[in-house]
């Protein structure tokens, strides 16, 4: 059942950012790659990040073409291109410690009218997850107790603005318990 419900949440983050996916993607967390797999027609350049060596080592047999990385995203990123179209962050953000370090590495990998992508949990989507493990209505996952953030849309718009960025789309799905966020880089006139 649990992997009924992970495959059914994540083929819906896809389906909620699939239309800001295009062009040259950079996937951070890119975890088994979804985004590649599913957005494949819109993608002219895939580059995916993630800490687990033996899900990079399968996606680079699967993804000959696309670009593939080790690497932990609490460290400065790998030597990545700086002209991405798309940076990615599909429900993994609010594991990342250095939020403004991590926000600041995707400013820089990206193009000036490029856009970060991300999903996370909303606080009410943390609470249901939280008492429906509490009552054993879902299987315990071990991540509940790591998420360092989570962003209210008025907590993202903060620190939106105070990296220089703004909020292009805020919507949340699944019932409110997740939520889009768009950002793209604030520019000076």
């Amino acid at each position: 059942m649990d992997a009924f419900f992970k495959r059914l949440f994540r083929s819906l983050r896809i389906k909620h950012v699939r239309p800001y996916i295009k062009g040259k993607v950079l996937d951070l967390a890119c975890g088994p790659g979804e985004v590649l797999s599913e957005c494949k027609d819109e993608i002219s350049h895939y580059c995916g990040v993630d800490i687990n060596e033996s899900e990079i080592a399968i996606l680079r047999t699967t993804y000959p073409n696309a670009t593939f990385h080790k690497a932990d995203l609490e460290a400065p990123f790998p030597d990545l291109p700086k002209d991405f179209d798309v940076v990615v962050m599909l429900a993994s953000i609010g594991y990342i410690f250095d939020q403004k370090q991590l926000l600041s590495q995707m400013m820089s990998h990206l193009k000036d009218d490029g856009v970060i992508v991300l999903t996370s949990p909303s606080p009410f989507g943390d609470m249901i997850l939280y008492w429906g493990t509490k009552l054993g209505l879902f299987a315990p996952s071990g991540d509940q107790d790591k998420q360092f953030i989570l962003y209210s849309k008025r907590r993202a718009r903060l620190a939106a603005n105070k990296m220089g960025l703004e909020i292009k789309k805020f919507s949340y799905f699944e019932l409110f318990c997740n939520q889009l966020i768009v950002l793209k880089k604030q520019h000076s006139f």
